[in-house]
């Protein structure tokens, strides 16, 4: 993983491409269920793990995935409870191992393909709140 450095272009602003790498695929694991936040998270903890939950990107984590989820959120609770910035900073490494940022999907070349585009417009002014459901694009062009 990439983590140095200026953050790539999204694929649609790249002018050169190189040849595409074809990674090896593996069926994924038989569904299981999500563990719930726990109550004893810190608010911005459990914020991020049920916005995590509703990501793109969550429909591939598997079972491992979500237990370093919930290991994340118990360092993040713990770090901004002591106030302890390596803790914090731990949480900002691990959640990048997540792809939780576009920087972190762009520097690993994995894009959400939104409908009209990779910036979501503003919504129209109207009573419909719902967002076009996205795709998750994974670019091999280097």
């Amino acid at each position: 993983m990439g983590s140095r450095g200026p953050v790539p272009k999204r694929s649609s602003a790249r002018i050169r491409t190189n040849k595409e790498s074809r990674p090896d695929k593996v069926p994924p694991s038989k569904p299981r269920a999500i563990p719930g936040p726990s109550p004893t998270w810190h608010r911005h903890a459990r914020a991020w793990y049920v916005a995590l939950k509703h990501s793109v990107s969550a429909k591939y984590f598997e079972p491992s995935d979500w237990a370093f989820a919930v290991c994340l959120a118990d360092i993040y609770t713990e770090g901004l409870l002591k106030s302890n910035a390596a803790m914090i900073g731990q949480f900002l490494a691990g959640s990048a191992r997540l792809l939780t940022t576009e920087a972190d999907r762009r520097r690993n070349r994995v894009e959400i393909g939104w409908p009209g585009g990779p910036i979501q417009p503003e919504a129209p002014e109207s009573d419909e709140h719902e967002l076009p459901a996205p795709k998750l694009v994974v670019s091999n062009a280097g």
